[in-house]
C-alpha cells in the first residue's frame, strides 16, 4: 500500500528576499505594512505521485452522471479500475443523476461492498468532486475522511486535468458504449449490464499488449488481495495525523469570525477583513489560528470527534458551541 499523506491541497511555501520561509499568505501580509489586501492563493504541494507498481496499489475512481433509463428515472454509477493492470474491477449504481446529490452514507455502504469483493485498495485516485472531494479543495470531505481512517490514502488530481485518472476515464466511454445506455430498462438493469461488461473486460478479453491473454491471466492476484474491510479498522488517529499536515486559509467576517469545516470559530473583531492560517494540533485536538506566524486563538474541534468522523457528519451543526470554547 501506499504510505504518508497523499491528499488535499495544501499552501505552498515561498522564499522572501531575506531567505525565510512563509506561507504565501503570510507574505502577503508582511510586505508592505498593508494586511491582507489580496486573498492568498492556495496551492497545491503534494509529493509528485507516480502510477501504481503494484496490483491494488491504486484504484482510480470517477462518476458516470445524467443517464435516464427508459422508465424515465435519473441514474448514475461510479466506475472503479485498477490502475496498475488496467481491470475494470466494479461499477456501483445509484438512482440519481449526478453523484454528488446520493446521500453519503449510501455510497459509503457501495464501497464497503467493493471492498468486500476486491480488498481495500492502498490509495484511491480521484477528482475534486464531492463526494470523495471538494471543489474548492480547500476541505478535505467526511467521506474521504472516513476513507482515511481505515487506512486508505487518497489521491486528488489537479482540476481540470483527466489524464491524471486516464485509464478510468477511457473506461468510462468503454462501459457507456459496451452496456448501450440508451437501452438500459431500470436502476437494476444497468448494475446487471455493467457487472457482465466488467466480467468481459476483465476476465474474457484478450489483450494483445499482454500476448492476447485476460488481464486476470496476467494478473491472478487481482483475487486475492491482502487487504480486506473490517469496520475495526477504523482508526480517528489517521485522520488526525493527516489533517495536521495542512495550513488552511480563511477570511474573517465583519462580526470577527470564520467558517472551517462547515461551523463557526470566533476569532475577533480586531481581525476583521483579514486572512488568518488554521493548523490542526493532533495532540490537543484543535485548530490553532495564527495571523502571520502567530497564533491567536486555539478552538475545540468538537466536530472532529471519533463519532463524527465515523458517522460522516464532520461538516453538519453550526452551533455556538464552536465559537468561544
Amino acid at each position: 500500500m501506499l504510505h504518508g499523506v497523499l491528499g488535499e491541497s495544501v499552501l505552498a511555501y515561498v522564499v522572501d528576499t531575506k531567505n525565510q520561509y512563509y506561507p504565501q499568505s503570510e507574505r502577503c501580509n508582511a510586505g508592505s505594512g498593508k494586511k491582507n489586501l489580496t486573498k492568498p492563493r492556495q496551492l497545491r504541494a503534494e509529493p509528485p505521485i507516480g502510477k501504481s507498481k503494484d496490483v491494488h496499489n491504486i484504484c482510480q475512481v470517477d462518476a458516470k452522471e445524467n443517464i435516464t433509463t427508459l422508465d424515465g428515472k435519473p441514474a448514475c454509477y461510479l466506475t472503479i479500475t485498477d490502475e496498475k493492470t488496467g481491470s475494470w474491477l466494479c461499477a456501483l449504481t445509484f438512482g440519481y443523476g449526478r453523484i454528488s446529490q446520493v446521500p453519503v452514507e449510501e455510497v459509503r455502504q457501495r464501497l464497503i461492498q467493493y471492498f468486500a469483493r476486491w480488498g481495500k485498495p492502498g490509495a484511491m485516485r480521484v477528482d475534486n468532486g464531492e463526494p470523495l472531494g471538494h471543489p474548492t479543495m480547500t476541505m478535505t470531505s467526511p467521506l474521504a475522511l472516513w476513507l482515511i481512517s481505515i487506512d486508505i490514502d487518497m489521491i486528488w488530481n489537479k482540476p481540470r486535468c483527466p489524464q491524471q485518472n486516464g485509464v478510468v476515464e477511457k473506461m468510462q466511454a468503454t462501459s457507456a458504449r459496451w452496456v448501450e445506455l440508451d437501452k438500459i430498462k431500470d436502476l437494476t438493469h444497468l448494475q446487471t449490464r455493467l457487472d457482465q461488461e466488467a466480467f468481459l473486460q476483465r476476465e474474457k478479453l484478450p489483450v494483445k499488449r499482454l500476448g492476447n491473454k485476460t488481464r486476470i491471466e496476467c494478473f491472478p492476484e487481482l483475487e486475492t488481495s491482502p487487504r480486506s474491510y473490517h469496520p475495526d479498522d477504523f482508526n480517528e488517529q489517521r485522520v488526525y495525523n493527516f489533517l495536521s499536515k495542512k495550513i488552511y486559509t480563511r477570511k474573517v467576517s465583519s462580526v470577527g469570525t470564520i467558517s472551517h469545516y462547515g461551523h463557526i470559530f470566533s476569532v475577533g473583531t480586531k481581525f476583521r477583513g483579514q486572512y488568518v492560517q488554521l493548523k490542526f494540533d493532533e495532540q490537543s485536538i484543535e485548530w490553532i489560528i495564527y495571523d502571520n506566524q502567530k497564533e491567536i486563538k486555539r478552538r475545540k474541534a468538537h466536530h472532529l470527534a471519533k463519532e463524527a468522523i465515523l458517522n460522516l457528519t464532520v461538516c453538519q451543526g453550526t452551533t455556538n458551541s464552536f465559537m468561544s470554547d
